[in-house]
């Protein structure tokens, strides 16, 4: 049934179904069908709207980064909070109330509880004990290795938080393989931003064990985790699950080990490269001293100058072979 309103300037507007309307008293046997008719005009919309958030409490953390998987659990709360204010409207509020005065209470109960969102709530509630004030941005806007190191140290305290939550193990170590692929970009900032193969050797080996040291304080913070995690499984009596982490940053620290030794080599070849090199200079002027007399001079005068020329070209080769036993 249609209602036309009247405005305060006499227009009238045409207006559609209303609560009152369609609830005009009638025969019992037509009742249901003015309940089928008002239950979608009033909650239809809000119903499937709250089916289609709850249908998407789902997600993979392998599928973005860490920041995403955080983020999409306090956003998922706030939206159930939404979605619970609006469930507590006024006209949610008087059509079930209309629904339990007609003794409709099947249909009131089963309204509520199809929803499933007081349970999707405690669920995002406690997956959020994890999640909130999650210290991720330690890491992301860390300038310099100390920094990265100590990241490290503040994001796997607050995780011993999981065992506070009811967040799956299995997605907390793909979580945990998303921090390893922010920690490697941060990585690659870091250091991209030094010409690694230019700088002096002595700044070169202070950023290279300031790497060092982030990748063993990651590996020390991965066996206590690991040691968190197979506690809650065990408490928790899920079902075996392997825990098992792939770092994205393995082959980083691979290559980064491989430079250092690289340049380490090159810093001990290169003083002994140049003591040849001095060598081999010296043992040229030596012999300019025997080169340029006449050596076939057998006087006592030519006997003389022989000898002295002959003694410095042989304490010369006596110092380079010294120097060459040192090598």
């Amino acid at each position: 049934m249609d209602v036309d309103t009247e405005t305060s300037q006499g227009e009238t507007i045409a207006g559609g179904p209303t609560t009152t309307s369609l609830v005009t008293p009638c025969e019992p046997n037509q009742l249901q069908d003015y309940f089928d008719k008002l239950l979608p005009l009033v909650l239809g919309a809000e119903s499937s709207d709250l089916a289609n958030s709850l249908w998407s409490l789902s997600r993979d953390p392998a599928s973005g980064t860490a920041i995403q998987e955080i983020n999409f659990w306090l956003s998922m709360e706030k939206a159930l909070e939404g979605i619970d204010e609006q469930l507590k409207g006024d006209h949610i509020e008087l059509t079930l109330g209309i629904l339990r005065h007609a003794k409709r209470y099947h249909t009131t109960v089963s309204f509520i509880a199809d929803t499933g969102l007081k349970e999707s709530k405690e669920k995002v509630n406690k997956y959020n004990k994890l999640m909130k004030d999650f210290p991720l941005d330690e890491l992301l806007s860390a300038p310099d290795m100390d920094k990265i190191k100590e990241s490290l140290d503040i994001i796997f305290t607050h995780l011993k938080k999981l065992r506070l939550s009811t967040y799956p193990i299995k997605k907390a170590l793909v979580l945990v393989e998303a921090i390893s692929r922010d920690l490697n970009d941060q990585l690659l900032r870091v250091l991209g931003n030094r010409r690694l193969m230019y700088m002096e050797y002595e700044d070169f080996e202070k950023i290279m064990t300031g790497a060092e040291d982030v990748f063993k304080t990651w590996d020390e913070n991965i066996k206590e985790f690991k040691d968190i995690a197979r506690d809650i499984t065990h408490k928790r009596s899920d079902k075996f699950i392997p825990i098992k982490i792939s770092p994205a940053h393995d082959k980083l620290q691979e290559r980064v080990a491989f430079v250092r030794n690289i340049r380490k080599q090159h810093e001990q070849l290169h003083p002994t490269i140049v003591k040849v090199i001095n060598s081999m200079e010296e043992v040229k002027l030596a012999y300019e001293s025997v080169k340029d007399i006449d050596v076939l001079d057998v006087s006592i005068e030519g006997t003389e100058i022989w000898m002295q020329a002959e003694n410095a070209y042989n304490e010369c080769v006596s110092r380079v072979e010294n120097q060459r036993c040192l090598f």
